[in-house]
C-alpha cells in the first residue's frame, strides 16, 4: 500500500524547538541525557552542528541541544536545496518530523525524509550523527547506505 506524501503532515509544534538555556546557567558536565525521539525542524546551529547530503543532493544540517535531566535534550534538523536549484532564498521543506531510530553512546541513527517520491517512505534516508566531543573532534553526519 502506497502512502501519499499529502496524507501525513508535520505537527506545527515541530517547527518551534524549546528555548535555549543560557550556558552560564549550568557549567557542570552532563553525564547522560534523555533524547526526544523526534527531531525539530529548525535552522539552529551550535558547536555540534554537522552537515551531510541526501541522495537527491539536498544539504542536511543536524545540531544537538543538551539539557540536564529531567529536561529532554533534542536535535534540530534543517534542509537546504543546492544553490543551483534554489529559487531565491527559499529553504527545502522537510515534510515530516525526522525520527531518532536508535542511539548508542554518542551516535544517533536518524531517519530523515527530504526526497518524497511516489511514496513517502521511499524518500527516507538514514543518517548516522555524531556530535563534536571534548577532544576537539568534528561533528559528523553521514548518510547510511541503502
Amino acid at each position: 500500500m502506497a502512502f501519499s506524501k499529502h496524507l501525513i503532515k508535520m505537527n506545527e509544534a515541530s517547527l518551534h524547538p524549546p528555548s535555549l538555556v543560557s550556558p552560564e546557567a549550568d557549567d557542570a558536565e552532563i553525564p547522560w541525557v534523555l533524547l526526544d525521539h523526534k527531531a525539530y525542524v529548525a535552522d539552529r546551529c551550535n558547536d555540534t552542528t554537522a552537515v551531510s547530503y541526501s541522495r537527491c543532493g539536498k544539504q542536511i544540517q543536524v545540531s544537538f541541544f543538551a539539557a540536564r535531566p529531567p529536561r529532554v535534550s533534542y536535535l534540530c534538523v534543517f534542509s537546504r536545496c543546492p544553490a543551483d536549484a534554489r529559487k531565491g532564498d527559499e529553504e527545502e521543506i522537510i515534510p515530516i518530523e525526522p525520527q531518532v531510530i536508535a542511539t548508542d553512546d554518542n551516535l544517533v541513527l536518524l531517519r530523515i525524509i527530504v526526497c518524497p517520491e511516489e511514496t513517502l517512505f521511499d524518500g527516507a534516508d538514514l543518517y548516522i550523527y555524531r556530535p563534536a566531543g571534548d577532544g576537539g573532534t568534528v561533528a559528523q553526519a553521514s548518510r547510511a547506505p541503502p
